[in-house]
């Protein structure tokens, strides 16, 4: 599964929806439908591109981690990701 397709689920199972409808799991959704959730996952992701203050902060991200060469930039854009979502409290 692709980064737009596992966005595009999450957001589906995170849409507040009438019980019945919501039962319906991914699998069984209408490629009709499941074309709506890949757009609103590709708007989010690049949403994402520009990192805000808060995931370059030094305090948030220690930049040794994000060095590609020495292997940490999934730990990097884990801590990075991390600190965007820390935001989420204003939600």
């Amino acid at each position: 599964m692709d980064m737009v397709e596992k966005v595009a689920r999450a957001i589906y199972e995170a849409e507040p929806f009438d019980a019945v409808r919501h039962e319906i799991p991914w699998a069984d959704v209408h490629d009709t439908q499941k074309r709506g959730f890949r757009v609103k996952a590709v708007a989010a992701i690049e949403a994402m591109r520009e990192p805000t203050p808060e995931m370059l902060a030094p305090e948030e991200v220690h930049y040794g981690y994000a060095c590609h060469v020495c292997g940490g930039l999934k730990e990097g854009y884990e801590l990075m990701l991390d600190a965007a979502l820390k935001c989420q409290e204003k939600v």
